[in-house]
């Protein structure tokens, strides 16, 4: 099962109709619901404080809401919500926009998650690098590894190559990498580290 989660960041209208069509299942959180209504596309859930969205929730749409002051983000609580339904893939839109702490915050998150999971803006897919990885070239020029912690990766197919090396969080060694090959391997032997492919 596809599920597509629209927080209140920053949303490409074109990207969300595009995700909207694969989806199985679309969970609004807060200002999120205002991009889905504006697509004419109703939610299945809303999630949310309250704080932000425009939109009066519409009568018959299953919903949860928060206090403004509570322990969590609308994020957090999306990405618990989307774990309990099992899904195969889960695209996040919306997690990136113009507060720096939401950012890190939900690429801390990111960081924790299982399975297949997806931030994604025009320009930029970010997912949790796996122990094996392979990387197909398609729509992004560039892809980076931008370590958590102090890990080790091997990188096979590339413009810049690496094997057993350590990266280091204050380092920029695994940034901005390219295709040479069709198909990228990527390992990850220890640590924990995101993997973003991107475009300018």
């Amino acid at each position: 099962m596809n599920v597509l989660l629209v927080a209140g960041g920053s949303v490409d209208l074109t990207q969300l109709q595009e995700l909207c069509s694969i989806s199985d299942r679309v969970i609004a959180l807060d200002r999120g619901l205002d991009y889905l209504l504006s697509i004419d596309v109703m939610p299945d859930m809303f999630l949310g404080d309250m704080d932000s969205v425009q939109s009066k929730i519409p009568a018959g749409l299953m919903h949860q809401t928060f206090p403004a002051e509570k322990g969590f983000s609308d994020l957090e609580a999306g990405l618990v919500y989307a774990h309990s339904l099992v899904y195969d893939r889960l695209h996040v839109l919306g997690a990136f926009g113009t507060r720096m702490d939401h950012l890190l915050s939900g690429l801390s998150l990111l960081a924790e998650s299982e399975g297949e999971v997806y931030f994604l803006d025009p320009h930029n897919r970010v997912r949790r690098l796996k122990e094996k990885n392979c990387l197909e070239k398609g729509d992004y020029s560039f892809f980076s590894i931008q370590p958590l912690c102090p890990c080790v990766v091997s990188i096979e197919g590339a413009k810049y190559d690496l094997r057993f090396h350590e990266l280091r969080v204050s380092g920029s060694l695994g940034l901005s990498n390219e295709w040479k090959e069709k198909t990228v391997h990527i390992q990850l032997h220890s640590g924990n580290a995101l993997l973003i492919e991107s475009r300018d």
